[in-house]
């Protein structure tokens, strides 16, 4: 199976290198993640539902191959990336201690340092679901306050335009682009001349934002307007003091609620933790979890519960280790297969302990009892030294068409207690930006 899969998938990136001068019959229609499957499952000879009448024959030569795959997953990229958002930002941060000036440009907030222009990006961001987007100059900047509104003075006299050292691939994708910038002398960085003038926003809708010491957007919104003339410049941006941003989430949350912008919950990844704990370990990690991705929380729990002497490895004729003498005879019995509106989650963070260096039974038929294609599967787990072992392998074997996220999460049982910051700092740089694609 995963050879075929893996040829299917060879075969289809050729075709689609190869497609690229096919027209398609059906311009008109938007396909779906199902169609995708559909189509696939077809493809690769697999039981599917009745497709009588389905329009998958994209380029009209009578037969469905790999050309209209290839053809239906450009077309949900497509319709995917119609109507998109991006928060576009400049923000000059200054190092820790060098004046007693530097922090008018950066905040603290929940101990973490951001730029004042950059946090309010950030939220911007987390609220629209939109992507995200630093200006970077070429040349760095003085690290004192004074000799960087200095240089800022100079640059805007002489109209100097500073080298940009980060691009934006693909703009074309956007139809709205928040701008955030804070005021300097009365005006924009010259950074964001630059930024104007290398890309043309005709026909988006543009919405500034920016951090100020007192004279809010000044004239920077009519400047916008001039380097931007067949663009729709807002004139409901938001302009906050750099002394409140710390505090301005409630006010940039209202802000974009009122534009109709905010992101909804059919456009957030759903999230759930599935979990078997029997002793406890894995359910507080799989808490710890859930709380920061805003999860729901799902307990695989067996009908006949494990006891102590269950669980007793030391012990011939414990439970656990008759399961595990004979593993394709066992079958332990789950409370509830799966949590209800299984299929509404996208991403799951599957967690358990390490019995016998596999998985523990429940957790088998938890993986046997429902179809993971096409969900992200983010698995951690509890163990006494031997790390994830061979169970990777085996979530495979049981989900071969789901996305199994190999940076996963491992942890002694004796550093459970403790183990709650280092959670969140993994799922920071690790799990926190999975999203499922829709194609």
């Amino acid at each position: 199976m995963k050879i075929k899969r893996l040829l299917a998938g060879i075969v289809t990136t050729v075709m689609c290198m190869t497609s690229v001068g096919f027209s398609s019959v059906h311009a008109d229609t938007s396909y779906t993640s199902e169609d995708l499957k559909n189509l696939q499952d077809f493809i690769l000879g697999k039981e599917t539902n009745n497709l009588k009448d389905k329009g998958y024959d994209l380029n009209g030569d009578g037969i469905w191959d790999v050309f209209d795959l290839c053809m239906m997953r450009q077309n949900c990229i497509n319709t995917e990336n119609q109507g998109k958002t991006l928060v576009v930002y400049y923000s000059l941060v200054l190092p820790d201690g060098t004046d007693a000036s530097a922090s008018a440009s950066r905040v603290i907030v929940d101990g973490k340092p951001y730029g004042t222009t950059e946090y309010m990006a950030k939220v911007i961001q987390e609220e629209t679901g939109a992507d995200l987007f630093e200006i970077q100059t070429v040349q760095e900047y003085p690290t004192e306050y004074h000799d960087v509104t200095n240089q800022a003075s100079e640059e805007k006299e002489s109209g100097f335009r500073p080298e940009l050292a980060t691009h934006i691939d693909n703009i074309d994708q956007y139809d709205t682009i928040f701008v955030g910038y804070p005021n300097w002398w009365g005006d924009m960085p010259m950074a964001l001349y630059s930024f104007f003038e290398e890309y043309d926003l005709s026909g988006k809708t543009v919405i500034p934002f920016n951090s100020h010491g007192g004279s809010g957007f000044s004239q920077t919104v009519q400047s916008i307007e001039k380097l931007e003339p067949n663009a729709e410049v807002s004139t409901d941006g938001l302009s906050i003091s750099r002394g409140t941003v710390s505090t301005s989430r409630n006010t940039i949350a209202e802000w974009i609620a009122n534009l109709g912008y905010k992101k909804t919950e059919e456009d957030s990844p759903k999230n759930l933790v599935a979990y078997y704990s029997a002793s406890g370990t894995t359910e507080k990690i799989a808490t710890y979890i859930a709380e920061a991705m805003n999860a729901d929380l799902f307990e695989i729990t067996p009908v006949n519960e494990y006891t102590n002497s269950d669980l007793n490895w030391t012990d011939s004729e414990s439970r656990v280790v008759r399961e595990h003498n004979d593993l394709a005879n066992v079958h332990v019995e789950l409370v509830q297969n799966t949590p209800d509106n299984f299929d509404k989650y996208d991403n799951i963070f599957i967690g358990y302990p390490i019995w016998w260096y596999d998985l523990p039974m429940p957790v088998y038929n938890f993986l046997e009892k429902y179809n993971l294609s096409g969900k992200t599967v983010i698995p951690f787990t509890i163990h006494g030294g031997s790390g994830f072992f061979d169970t990777i392998d085996s979530i495979t074997r049981l989900q071969p068409d789901a996305d199994i996220v190999t940076d996963d999460y491992m942890i002694s049982r004796n550093s459970v207690s403790d183990a709650k910051s280092e959670v969140i700092s993994w799922l920071e740089k690790s799990v926190k930006n999975i999203q499922k694609a829709v194609c």
